[in-house]
């Protein structure tokens, strides 16, 4: 059997199966699910830290996690997308505290370090197409209020596992877009209202 004929079988496996494989260390298994999983994990990577090349560099260290500790993987808590978007999370987190603290030490450098360009946002961030007022109604709600519109309406995530993934209540989950929306809605009216 030829590599592209492996590499065939694997792609017609779901998740769950090819973690198990992944477990046993099984590099195929761990191409297949970047594969299938690297776009929306490079979107959320790039959303937390705001730099293409930081997030490179988050979803490099999310996939490797996920290869060493996929024995880990626990199916009861939700599907393999969700454990690695949580992955990808912390560990976007992570690099932001490291950032943080060279900021800390040397101000001029962490800046060019995490400032994103306009191709950044181009590519890494679904909201950065949005009109200026959108982009600006976002930016201006609270940080757990835009992130949850973010997942919801950026990236598709469902309620659930957006709750799964911030591991917060669903019911806190369904209370922030709620407020976040409407607050979407008298931010962007007050500005159709608004006389030129």
């Amino acid at each position: 059997m030829s590599d592209a004929e492996d590499l065939e079988r694997f792609r017609r496996l779901d998740d769950e199966q090819l973690i198990r494989l992944d477990a046993e260390l099984d590099p195929r298994a761990l191409e297949v699910l970047y594969e299938r999983h690297h776009v929306v994990a490079f979107s959320l990577a790039g959303r937390i830290v705001g730099s293409r090349d930081q997030a490179q560099d988050v979803v490099h260290e999310a996939f490797l996690t996920l290869w060493h500790d996929a024995g880990r993987y626990d199916p009861t808590r939700g599907p393999v997308r969700t454990w690695l978007m949580s992955i990808v999370h912390d560990r976007g987190l992570d690099t932001l505290r490291r950032l943080s603290i060279r900021e800390r030490l040397h101000p001029d450098a962490a800046a060019r370090a995490i400032a994103p360009t306009e191709s950044d946002l181009t590519s890494a961030t679904p909201d950065a197409r949005e009109t200026p007022a959108m982009r600006a109604a976002l930016q201006a709600l609270p940080e757990q209020e835009r992130r949850i519109i973010e997942l919801a309406y950026y990236d598709g995530w469902t309620q659930s596992e957006i709750a799964d993934m911030l591991k917060l209540p669903l019911d806190t989950i369904r209370r922030s877009a709620r407020a976040g929306l409407l607050r979407l809605r008298e931010t962007l009216l007050s500005q159709l209202e608004a006389p030129p």
